[in-house]
């Protein structure tokens, strides 16, 4: 419609176009628009480039983001912090700490200053690779850059410990946070949750429970999935459906997962009956029963 009345298009239309097309994974078409604009004569600029190499990223598309990233330098646009925060962390994504080293050196070697968030994708990227000595490392080298980690940060971290069975490691630095003037957040609990109940200690899952209430962090969704998990992991399924009930009051409502978990619990121990009637309740809220709920009614049978 631009073109047919005479509008002159530029640099910030052709970016608006390059960004909902990576947004939607429609990267050919993005390139073609990139490609468009430079026959053109328009000069894309760092966020052009950005944004598609964003959109790469998250598609993990890393070869094509690395090409553009030298097609970039090679029409004279300098990457800035955001291209390279964005590649370290898209390597993160992968797991390939290679790749984000790589990055990073080449950002560092440019003279480009590191901001909270490519230290936080380098964190990331250990953390996937289990290093966290080395990932903990580098929160005493921001501290010392004068660029303090965040609560993200932190999170991150945390994350990684928990999913690899390191959670009295993780409840130091949960611990440790409100030291660095950052205050831990309904994600940080939900990652705490999960790797306690996971580690089999119920106890200080639900002591964490009680100290997020009385900090006033609102529990959401994933937090009352964590709990529910945990209680029909230890075969606590009363207090389990009672805590469903509460979301609900709560203004939360279950998802596929909250009430697969219940009637895998159920059924684990042979509990047919009040499984089949989790199954007709995701019914009565809007939710058939999946593959998942299915298999484990068959299961139980």
């Amino acid at each position: 419609m631009m073109f047919v009345r005479g509008c002159d298009l530029n640099t910030q239309t052709f970016t608006s176009l390059i960004k909902v097309l990576s947004l939607r994974g429609r990267f050919l078409e993005a390139y073609d628009v990139l490609s468009r604009m430079l026959s053109d004569g328009i000069l894309p600029n760092e966020v052009t480039f950005n944004t598609l190499i964003h959109g790469l990223c998250l598609g993990g598309n890393m070869r094509d983001a690395f090409s553009l990233l030298d097609e970039m330098e090679a029409n004279e646009c300098c990457p800035n912090v955001t291209t390279y925060a964005t590649l370290i962390n898209g390597c993160a994504r992968m797991g390939d700490l290679v790749g984000a080293s790589e990055v990073w050196n080449k950002m560092v070697s440019r003279g480009c200053r590191p901001n909270v968030v490519v230290y936080t994708s380098m964190v990331d990227a250990l953390c996937r690779n289990s290093m966290f000595n080395e990932a903990y490392d580098l929160l005493e080298t921001m501290k010392r850059d004068k660029c303090s980690p965040n609560t993200v940060t932190f999170n991150v971290l945390v994350k990684g410990l928990c999913a690899r069975g390191r959670v009295d490691w993780a409840m130091e630095l949960f611990d440790e946070m409100e030291t660095h003037g950052c205050i831990p957040n309904v994600t940080t609990y939900n990652e705490l949750l999960d790797g306690l109940f996971k580690a089999g200690n119920d106890r200080r899952a639900f002591e964490l429970v009680s100290a997020m209430e009385e900090r006033g962090v609102k529990l959401n969704t994933v937090t009352y999935n964590t709990i529910v998990h945990g209680l029909c992991t230890c075969g606590k399924l009363e207090e389990a459906w009672k805590l469903v009930g509460r979301m609900v009051v709560e203004g939360l409502r279950p998802n596929e997962f909250t009430l697969n978990m219940l009637i895998h619990g159920y059924c684990k121990r042979g509990m047919i009956e009040p499984a089949a009637r989790v199954s007709e309740m995701m019914r009565k809220v809007g939710l058939k029963p999946d593959i998942v709920g299915y298999s484990s009614l068959i299961c139980g049978v």
